[in-house]
């Protein structure tokens, strides 16, 4: 394990910016093109947020794209995202939003072949008081 994936050690990453091109990107993969995430002015007009939000689907597939360098234990083969114990959205990340993951290894259990991982990962919004998401998310890595 590199020392950044340390039992308990914290790892923040960059902010990345949630456009919305990629929320309608995300819209026509998923085919979830709720009104609140898709229709700016309708969002202006009517949403609570006053502004289309991203899915939470969206915020929390960015994990990879955060974390990937900083998921890599420098010895292992290949990983395999494994899953989730738990995800929770606490708040809305609102269109031209930032977001940038803290996470740290909760757990490292010994499993055929490698090791698996349980990183705590709170994903937050700039500016905001409140996090947009956090997961327990489980991670093997094969030797």
């Amino acid at each position: 394990m590199t020392p950044t994936q340390a039992l308990g050690e914290s790892i923040v990453t960059e902010y990345v910016e949630i456009g919305q091109e990629r929320i309608d990107s995300f819209a026509d993969v998923t085919e979830d093109r709720q009104w609140i995430h898709t229709d700016v002015a309708r969002a202006e007009m009517e949403s609570p947020f006053k502004d289309t939000v991203a899915h939470g689907f969206l915020v929390l597939a960015l994990l990879p794209r955060l974390l990937s360098r900083h998921l890599d234990d420098g010895a292992s083969r290949f990983r395999v995202n494994y899953g989730f114990n738990r995800v929770r959205f606490l708040s809305p990340v609102r269109r031209r939003s930032k977001v940038r993951a803290c996470a740290r290894v909760l757990n490292c259990t010994p499993i055929r072949n490698g090791v698996e991982r349980i990183w705590e990962v709170v994903l937050e919004c700039e500016k905001a008081k409140i996090p947009a998401c956090v997961a327990e998310w489980i991670v093997r890595y094969y030797y």
